[in-house]
């Protein structure tokens, strides 16, 4: 799911880029083999300015060999 999606509108040929944040990381209790990221994404223009924010929560597979 999505949280928190809000965007404006770009021309064509616009230079963007996007930062990635990690907010929470959660093994799943009753699935053990996956987990949940939920994810801070900004999307920003060529001036620095947030053109887009989403708050995703992803599904994941989790490390099996003991370090995750």
């Amino acid at each position: 799911g999505v949280d928190e999606l809000r965007w404006q509108a770009l021309r064509e040929g616009s230079r963007i880029r996007i930062r990635a944040e990690v907010l929470e990381v959660r093994r799943s209790k009753s699935r053990t083999d996956r987990g949940t990221v939920r994810i801070r994404l900004q999307t920003l223009d060529e001036e620095g300015r947030e053109v887009q924010h989403a708050l995703p929560t992803i599904l994941v597979p989790a490390r099996t060999d003991g370090s995750g």
